[in-house]
């Protein structure tokens, strides 16, 4: 690590804190981290490399990402999701390999069933770890398992998860580490419920923005990427200090410059950052003449095979397709969201694929229903190259009951009925209740 770097001095500063307030006291069994949303990468790069064999800390770490769709299941996702670590990631087993012994362990007995209920999962969960802690020879190490999801479907049943995991006996040569929003707070019941001994709230003080900023200045000047930088961090400024003036001054200066780059990427990532931030300032005109232009050039580069003009089309036809939908221009824009919808098919995108037809369709309800019956099946055709959790966290069981009382009231009843049963086999009798469940705030189809 880069010892000049800001970033990486934050990461130190993070290692020092668990050394001086966790290692020094084995009885913790929780650890929480309070951290800001936008030092959630941060957090991710330093539990990361405190897996393997570079980190700093002298303790195992091993992280955990899957999603918490419910409170039922998330026990069990959480072995799948550590079986297929243990199988699959080579970056895994080599930093298994590291800690002294042949990394070997027999994971037959923690391929589970879909049906395990929650308490068995929850016994097997404890039987993993110390099998785990058996075959990688760290027996008389203390293991920190971090739990960071990368989606959080119901963050109250997330909390009675924790709750339920430390209300019966737990293992001593185990602790947990949490992360928490510093302004919500979500689990300070939890942690005023359990013991005091055993618990540590971590809340240090970082300065994130002040050392991306000086990570940004560090950059050569001259550069048409650290320029393009440079100009959408004074732009936030400006936008943040709600200045109009300044914003449309600094976005002028910003494409003439990245014109003159010649790159078409950097070109459309700063009409796309230009007209994201005009959306504080509701100018829907100049937004979509932004969009547009810069859709051309995006487009333009994603033929041309750049992934990164690829990935920007569906953000284009979706912010495109808000602004439209904001300034009531209501038919451009259920077409804005199909073509994002397509862009995401496209690109293998297939969650955000749900959202846009999400978008597209409850528009198209209201204000051109003769759309409707074709926008379903193609969204409805997405169940395929979906998984389940997948299906959960992207709001397609809302779409699939919108799928269902549309066929069934106004198109055809059967089609209803061939839906309604492959959702039931998959999710049981109460999908329907299931998609009324709220999508985490990342997956709501809401470009504004």
């Amino acid at each position: 690590m880069n010892e000049h770097n800001p970033i990486a001095h934050l990461v130190t500063k993070l290692q020092q804190t668990w050394i001086k307030e966790v290692s020094s006291n084995e009885e913790l069994a929780l650890v929480r981290w309070m951290i800001l949303p936008e030092e959630a990468r941060l957090y991710e790069g330093f539990v990361h490399l405190e897996s393997t064999p570079q980190g700093a800390i002298p303790e195992v770490f091993i992280v955990l990402m899957c999603p918490f769709v419910s409170k039922g299941s998330f026990t069990r996702d959480l072995i799948q999701t550590w079986v297929e670590m243990a199988e699959k990631d080579q970056k895994t087993k080599e930093a298994l390999n590291a800690y002294g012994n042949p990394f070997n362990w027999d994971t037959t007995p923690f391929n589970i069933e879909k049906t395990v209920k929650e308490e068995e999962a929850k016994s097997l969960f404890f039987e993993l770890i110390d099998s785990f802690r058996k075959a990688s020879g760290i027996e008389d190490t203390l293991l920190n398992v971090v739990l960071m999801p990368y989606q959080i479907a119901d963050i109250q049943a997330y909390g009675k998860w924790l709750e339920a995991l430390y209300s019966a006996e737990f293992p001593t040569y185990l602790r947990c580490c949490i992360f928490d929003l510093k302004e919500e707070r979500f689990f300070d019941p939890l942690m005023k419920q359990l013991d005091p001994t055993y618990v540590k709230t971590l809340d240090p003080d970082l300065d994130y923005q002040g050392a991306v900023q000086q990570v940004m200045q560090s950059g050569n000047p001259s550069q048409p990427g650290v320029k393009l930088q440079r100009y959408i961090y004074q732009m936030s400024q400006a936008t943040a200090a709600r200045n109009l003036d300044k914003l449309n001054q600094l976005g002028t200066s910003c494409l003439k410059e990245m014109r003159k780059s010649r790159e078409k990427v950097l070109l459309a990532t700063a009409h796309i950052a230009y007209a994201g931030m005009l959306f504080h300032f509701k100018a829907h005109l100049q937004i979509q003449d932004l969009l547009r232009q810069g859709l051309s050039i995006t487009e333009n580069g994603a033929r041309e095979g750049d992934v990164t003009c690829q990935a920007l089309v569906l953000q284009y036809y979706n912010f495109l397709g808000s602004s439209q939908q904001l300034s009531k221009k209501y038919l451009p824009a259920i077409n804005s969201y199909r073509k994002g919808a397509e862009a995401a098919i496209e690109a293998g995108q297939y969650m955000q694929a749900v959202n846009s037809f999400r978008l597209a369709i409850d528009l198209a309800k209201k204000y051109q229903t003769e759309a409707v019956p074709e926008l379903l099946e193609k969204a409805f055709s997405l169940k395929d190259r979906l998984n389940e959790d997948e299906i959960k966290l992207s709001g397609f069981l809302m779409l699939a009951k919108t799928y269902c009382d549309w066929h069934k009231y106004k198109g055809e009843p059967q089609k209803a009925v061939e839906a309604d049963n492959k959702m039931t086999s998959l999710f049981g009798s109460s999908w329907r209740s299931m998609a009324e469940e709220p999508v985490p705030e990342e997956f709501q189809p809401n470009y504004a």
